[in-house]
């Protein structure tokens, strides 16, 4: 997915750049000398799948269920998580603190 949006984002980028240059033209005839299957539109739309594929991404690798493997990526060091962290709670913690 990642590798189909760079390659859109660079194809309508490298039109828009050379074929279609906005800053040559008033805006008003941007549409004139745009292609047929208007990249500008196109261009948008893919930066923006961009953007939330990247705050999604930082979302979930915040969340304290993924902060073993946040950790991993950021030092370089293998963690392996342990089974309960998904719940949060350790299994010393479901038994009974009550009886001796």
């Amino acid at each position: 997915m990642l590798i189909v949006l760079f390659l859109g984002l660079g194809i309508t980028g490298f039109v828009m750049y050379f074929i279609a240059p906005w800053w040559l033209y008033p805006q008003l005839l941007h549409s004139a000398i745009e292609p047929w299957w208007m990249p500008t539109p196109i261009h948008d739309v893919l930066g923006f799948f961009f953007l939330v594929l990247a705050v999604a991404h930082t979302y979930f690798s915040l969340l304290g269920t993924n902060r073993a493997i946040l950790k991993a990526m950021v030092n370089g060091k293998e963690v392996l998580p342990s089974p309960n962290q998904a719940t949060g709670l350790e299994p010393d913690t479901l038994e009974n603190k009550d009886k001796p």
